[in-house]
């Protein structure tokens, strides 16, 4: 079981690499992390406070830097691969 400290600090490295890496703004960086965490879409616009169809863009526009093709699945298999954290 992966205790809380830890959790905040990979999560920490994580928000560091898709700064410096994919050079994903703040508010794409944030959602990066909510898709970390497990979070749709959908849950991921509530938690933001802005509509649907604007979450989504901050996703695309996420996938679209990191050179991610396929959805979510393409998302964790390419920081499974590529990510040194």
């Amino acid at each position: 079981m992966i205790k809380a400290h830890e959790t905040r600090r990979l999560l920490q490295d994580y928000d560091r690499y898709f700064r410096d890496v994919w050079l994903l703004s703040r508010q794409e960086r944030t959602v990066a992390i909510l898709l970390i965490q497990g979070l749709s879409n959908r849950q991921v616009a509530v938690r933001l406070g802005v509509g649907f169809e604007t979450a989504n863009k901050h996703i695309d526009s996420i996938y679209r830097k990191g050179h991610v093709v396929g959805g979510r699945r393409g998302f964790f298999s390419h920081l499974l691969l590529n990510a040194t954290i």
